[in-house]
């Protein structure tokens, strides 16, 4: 027996070699979004901030793991593309009944994008991709022929999310060619997307009314205790996403937009 113990032990050591990586990553990424970040004292965030798991994953992601959040952000870099599946279309579906049930979506809209949920035909194209921080994006662009005797006549739909972890949706893109202004009147909008993200308890926010200077603004909203920054746009659909900024960074920006100038 004794001359097989060498092999074995050497077996194990390879495979203990192999499996450490891994786990290291794993215990890695929790620290990047468990850890205080305060890689820059004035920048660091709030012991408030800190508490809270979306400020903390924002933060992280814009300053430490430099993942870009938004349309398109699945094709850079750090994102990996996967393979779209059941679990991710059910965390999707999730995720907007999630944002109708807070006021975000309409009825007509959530039937919409549910429909799309299901399709899996020529004429959807679906995509999904994972990035470090336990981010997932699901995205589809649909294009429906509605006129047989004219090809070229058509409608288009896109639907875009970006879940954490906690299936909690830091970006999100519908894009059905419809005027939502109405939808997106006032602040109580963004307030409603506020408290979806777990993020209603944060006491300074402030809104700033950039309408002279950005196009179709809709509304924005800024937390320096939170360091967060927060949009819903209403240009041919709902397009609503939260993002790490610091309090300079968005001082430069009330300054540029307030005066009424584009950049």
């Amino acid at each position: 027996m004794k001359k097989y113990r060498l092999p074995l032990a050497c077996a194990l050591v390879v495979l203990l070699s192999l499996a450490l990586p891994f786990a290291v990553f794993s215990l890695w990424d929790k620290a990047l979004l468990s850890a205080p970040h305060s890689q820059t004292a004035a920048e660091g965030l709030s012991a408030e901030a800190r508490a809270n798991s979306t400020a903390c994953t924002l933060y992280a992601c814009n300053h430490v793991l430099n993942v870009p959040l938004g349309y398109n952000s699945g094709s850079e870099n750090p994102w990996a593309q996967t393979a779209i599946d059941d679990a991710t279309l059910d965390r999707a579906r999730s995720a907007l009944r999630a944002l109708h049930d807070a006021g975000l979506l309409t009825d007509v809209q959530l039937a919409k994008a549910l429909a799309v949920c299901t399709q899996n035909d020529k004429d959807t194209t679906w995509n999904a991709a994972t990035a470090p921080g336990g981010l997932t994006q699901v995205s589809c662009n649909v294009i429906e022929n509605f006129d047989d005797e004219s090809p070229d006549s058509y409608s288009s739909f896109a639907l875009n999310l970006i879940l954490t972890s906690a299936d909690t949706p830091v970006y999100f893109n519908y894009q059905d060619g419809q005027d939502t202004t109405h939808l997106i009147a006032d602040a109580a909008y963004l307030q409603k997307y506020s408290t979806l993200l777990g993020l209603d308890s944060f006491a300074d926010w402030q809104y700033p009314d950039w309408r002279a200077a950005v196009r179709d603004f809709g509304v924005a909203a800024y937390s320096e205790t939170a360091q967060l920054y927060l949009t819903a746009n209403c240009r041919y659909g709902i397009t609503l996403s939260a993002a790490s900024m610091t309090p300079q960074d968005y001082a430069d920006l009330d300054a540029l937009y307030a005066k009424g100038d584009t950049p």
